[in-house]
């Protein structure tokens, strides 16, 4: 790609550390390589680590020794000629590199301009790039494994596969515009149907996706609910396992929402203890139980972990939280909860008849989160396969594409009529420019400007 000025920046963060790394990439890099390093080790030459010493371009004196590395385009992370210099790591040593470079003709790149380049020389696909850095951001392993499999290509592979099929059915429809004494019969409407049914499906199960690697990778919102002296907090701590929450025999000690990562085995909770819900409380708790009610009534989505003291029988605020609970569970995952269930139980259970089947637990000994883990993965994960394979939408920009590529498609399966074969073909190749766009072949550049954007300076 010629012509694109040269741009740098350090690849590694900045402080003391054993190496830092400056990367650079443009037409000219070469000549601002022999403005600053001079080898020691033999010719500089393509893709080979060469040991040198680097130079102030103004006064000549020495900065560091390293290692430099010159790619020459296209055979490059970028397209273009590109290269690598790893030194000392350290604040002003590292500085000192960088604005060696600068000096000798380059300009700072911006945040995740050496990825743009890659992906405006069709090095790197938009989904790829995506993938890339969903994992640098990467909370969990499971976050990182699933942002591997989508930077290897493997969304990439699965909508491009629907492309050609949806590519491959107009192909055979315009046959029925080109030729007009053809009719569908002659093409075999049933083999076509089918084929449009079977990428419409597949368009689904993506789409079902979305939740799922939402909760691997930016985690659900979990409350713990009840009132208080349940053993929220006590919970709260067990599972974070170690003391975050206040734990005392007073009611309304919690009166915030405290919220806290939990990595919940294949999932991300982002776990919130609440103020317990009850009446009378003083005005500052109340305030945070009203908190509670809004967080809980003005989001969707989300898992409530509600809690229930099994040693005692139902108290009023109980009954209340079980009436409001009622109205959650078309949007939330509502799970109940018998604590204390080391005491004799007197909590009637068939009052939560209208949920799941409860968890039941002591929390004066760590417990086993083991199967409470298990039973919100199968909640949000319907596919394993397709997590497996990478094949989820790992964003909204991606689900927005997939979900107007699913319309398009609904709707030019009620125009597969050879009275209609033309509108039926237009909404065919809607569908494959929505797919298109969400791999970024035909994606705008503002948008692809917000993408990289997500970067850090010198990725």
């Amino acid at each position: 790609m010629p012509g694109l000025e040269p741009i740098a920046a350090v690849g590694t963060p900045f402080g003391k550390g054993a190496l830092c790394v400056v990367r650079l990439s443009g037409e000219g890099v070469l000549e601002i390589i022999e403005r600053v390093f001079e080898a020691k080790s033999g010719k500089l030459r393509d893709r080979v680590a060469t040991y040198g010493i680097l130079r102030d371009p103004v006064t000549g004196e020495t900065i560091d020794d390293g290692i430099l590395t010159f790619y020459k385009g296209p055979r490059s992370y970028t397209g273009e000629d590109s290269a690598e210099f790893t030194g000392h790591g350290g604040i002003v040593v590292t500085h000192a590199a960088l604005k060696a470079f600068l000096d000798a003709g380059a300009r700072m790149a911006k945040p995740g301009e050496f990825s743009q380049r890659a992906f405006l020389a069709g090095k790197l696909s938009l989904l790829r790039a995506e993938g890339i850095v969903d994992l640098i951001d990467a909370k969990t392993d499971a976050a990182a494994r699933l942002a591997r499999r989508a930077a290897d290509g493997s969304l990439e592979r699965k909508l491009e596969s629907i492309a050609q099929t949806l590519t491959a059915l107009c192909a055979e429809l315009c046959v029925l515009i080109d030729y007009p004494d053809q009719s569908l019969s002659d093409l075999d409407e049933g083999a076509l149907r089918a084929r449009m049914n079977d990428c419409a499906e597949q368009l689904d199960r993506l789409l079902s996706t979305f939740s799922a690697s939402r909760a691997v990778t930016e985690g659900v919102k979990t409350y713990l609910v009840g009132r208080p002296n349940v053993g929220k907090s006590s919970l709260f701590n067990a599972l974070l396992g170690e003391e975050r929450a206040i734990v005392t025999e007073i009611p309304g000690t919690t009166r915030d929402l405290l919220e806290y990562p939990l990595c919940a085995g294949r999932l991300l909770l982002r776990l919130t203890d609440t103020a317990g819900l009850r009446r009378g409380a003083d005005k500052v708790e109340q305030i945070g139980i009203d908190r509670v009610r809004d967080a809980l009534t003005g989001e969707e989505g989300g898992i409530v972990l509600a809690l229930f003291d099994a040693s005692l029988p139902a108290q009023a605020e109980d009954l209340e939280l079980i009436a409001f609970l009622q109205n959650l569970r078309d949007h939330k995952t509502v799970i109940p909860v018998l604590t204390k269930t080391d005491l004799p139980e007197r909590f009637d259970e068939t009052l939560l008849a209208g949920f799941t089947k409860p968890e039941r637990m002591s929390l004066l000994e760590r417990p086993d989160f083991s199967e409470l883990f298990a039973r919100l993965e199968r909640a949000y994960i319907e596919d394993e396969n397709a997590l497996l394979r990478g094949e989820v939408l790992m964003n909204l920009r991606q689900y927005d594409c997939v979900r107007r590529a699913k319309a398009a498609m609904d709707e030019s399966k009620l125009h597969f009529t050879e009275a209609e074969n033309d509108v039926c073909v237009t909404l065919l190749e809607e569908a494959i420019g929505e797919l298109r766009e969400a791999d970024g072949r035909e994606v705008g550049e503002a948008v692809a400007q917000e993408i990289f954007k997500r970067f850090c300076v010198g990725k």
